[in-house]
């Protein structure tokens, strides 16, 4: 006698969960990246203006300036940016030491666009504000290239501000080279 087995009832499989940080709003990565640029943001209202030095008004100024709509452009995007890249990095490179390295980058690049007005301001040197324009767009470039690997997203979303900071260090350097000479 053949006897059939009968198969156990389907179980119905839970509903499949959205990839993580993908498709909602995590607050706690959100509340993160947002401290992390106000924290930034009253840092830098703390610190004096480069322009507020006399030695730095004295400066020659380069001959190429960006144009003042482009300025305030940068200006007004650059923490927005920052929040938005802080929040994709803690919520889409899963790997955890990728996760730290890029976050790490970011706030160094945020401590050192921050710290860069006083220490020009402050000692008003070309040379010092060189050397914080070059390590802000060495940081820069570095976590472009590390998103690039990681996020891609993320590194379309940095590579406007970066063409800033590029220019910015081109101007540094006119404004180093202006004063040595």
């Amino acid at each position: 006698m053949h006897s059939s087995q009968a198969s156990p009832p389907s179980q119905a499989s839970p509903p499949s969960k959205p990839e993580w940080g993908k498709d909602e709003v995590r607050t706690r990565p959100l509340v993160l990246a947002l401290g992390i640029c106000l924290f930034f943001v009253l840092l830098s209202a703390l610190t004096p203006l480069p322009e507020s030095s006399d030695a730095v008004r004295a400066l020659e100024r380069p001959s190429f300036q960006a144009p003042v709509w482009l300025a305030l452009l940068a200006s007004i995007l650059y923490y927005p940016l920052f929040a938005a890249l802080l929040y994709r990095t803690l919520t889409r490179i899963s790997p955890a030491g990728a996760r730290r390295i890029t976050v790490t980058l970011l706030v160094s690049a945020l401590a050192a666009n921050s710290l860069w007005n006083a220490v020009l301001g402050g000692a008003g040197s070309p040379a010092w504000g060189l050397a914080g324009a070059g390590f802000v767009l060495a940081v820069l470039t570095c976590a472009f290239v590390f998103m690039l690997r990681e996020e891609r997203p993320s590194a379309a979303l940095l590579a406007p501000y970066l063409l800033w900071v590029c220019f910015d260090f081109l101007w540094s350097l006119e404004l180093w080279r202006l004063s040595a000479g």
